[in-house]
């Protein structure tokens, strides 16, 4: 065999170049990273205390900061994923870009669930990244993930999505209880993102002890502590599933620069509702002021007042007709009808005949006559 010492030349050459430029590299960005900021040029330009922008409640009231890190953390089957979906389809019907980075679920849920939400193929296609990495981030990663985010300006990536804290951190090797792994984890994923530009939501889970968990993530304080954004504790009321109604209270743990701190009272930031048609699936997902229950165009133009009234009807009057039960509330027949099919539907009444025409109505539980006041958030 024949050694070419010029080959191997050329070879060692070349290797040397490229650790020349990649230590190049390394030593501006250092240096870069410790230049002193130009206070003249932050004052002129007017001091702002950052607003919020995404996941909006129903009064208009935002949640989430841009390019800032936020959490969601609550117990398994909180609906807090769904409280993060919520912020993801608000910006695409914005015609922004999401990115979701996914550690907990599969494709196929997590884009039936924003096709349930309304969202067409083409929506999706366009504005939805979706993610579910197999291997640690890595430099070239990053690379690729950069051009993602700002490969179309029109279109800003705004948010993006970390489902699975535990599990990311997991697959790179840090622990959830030491604070210099979160701290790399952090610097080298969460708050990389939120330094592109897009606001970064992290879905959480609480410590299993409900009485030492208060209000922080499953894990090292410096989980809480690394929150530039703000944090919000997510906590079930209602179950969800398709076809049914759920719900849960979201209340406030940490919020960094206080826009949100300002607005709310007591910590209470609202109740996040979310139905399902029980025929197509379909999902409407909204987050009601502290105190508010506001009802869903799945109750067929039915109000409030005349779906409780049902309930209190067909509770003190057990196995009356619908048609009755429709007269004692009032209003557009046609309406109040499709709101007791509704409240059939999400387990609120139960329609007891097993054969014939119309309905024999029984009360299984009120429509939302308690709202939570400020012991219950």
């Amino acid at each position: 065999m024949t050694i070419d010492a010029a080959s191997i030349l050329a070879d060692a050459t070349k290797a040397k170049e490229e650790a020349e430029q990649v230590a190049a590299r390394a030593k501006e960005r250092s240096v870069l990273a410790w230049q002193p900021v130009d206070i003249a040029a932050l004052i002129g330009a007017g001091l702002k205390l950052p607003e919020t922008a995404l996941l909006e409640r129903k009064d208009g009231l935002h949640l989430f900061y841009p390019a800032r890190l936020h959490s969601l953390i609550g117990e398994p089957g909180s609906l807090k994923t769904w409280v993060a979906l919520l912020a993801a389809y608000q910006e695409i019907r914005k015609a922004n870009r999401v990115l979701f980075l996914d550690y907990e679920d599969n494709p196929s849920s997590v884009v039936g669930r924003m096709l349930n939400f309304g969202l067409s193929a083409e929506d999706l296609t366009k504005f939805f990244i979706y993610i579910k990495p197999d291997a640690p981030i890595s430099e070239p990663a990053k690379a690729m993930l950069k051009e993602l985010v700002d490969a179309d300006p029109v279109a800003p990536v705004t948010l993006v999505i970390i489902d699975g804290v535990t599990e990311v951190m997991s697959a790179h090797g840090w622990k959830v209880n030491d604070q210099e792994d979160v701290a790399a984890f952090y610097s080298q994923i969460a708050k990389w993102f939120t330094s592109l530009g897009p606001a970064a939501v992290m879905i959480d889970h609480v410590t299993k002890s409900k009485d030492s968990r208060g209000k922080d993530a499953i894990g090292a304080q410096h989980k809480r502590a690394g929150i530039d954004g703000a944090s919000y504790v997510v906590t079930l009321v209602d179950p969800f599933a398709q076809g049914k109604h759920g719900k849960s209270y979201l209340t406030l743990a940490k919020d960094k620069n206080g826009t949100v701190q300002s607005k709310v009272e007591r910590d209470m930031v609202g109740t996040f509702q979310i139905t399902s048609d029980p025929a197509t699936f379909a999902i409407e997902a909204w987050i009601d002021l502290p105190g508010v229950v506001t009802v869903p165009s799945a109750a067929g133009g039915a109000t409030l007042v005349q779906l409780q009234q049902v309930c209190s009807y067909v509770k003190a009057n057990p196995m009356c007709t619908a048609s009755a039960a429709a007269a004692s509330a009032g209003g557009t027949k046609k309406n109040v009808l499709a709101g007791i099919k509704y409240l059939v539907a999400q387990s609120f009444l139960e329609d007891r005949n097993t054969g014939g025409n119309g309905m024999k109505l029984v009360w299984i539980r009120d429509y939302d006559t308690e709202v939570p006041g400020l012991e219950d958030m």
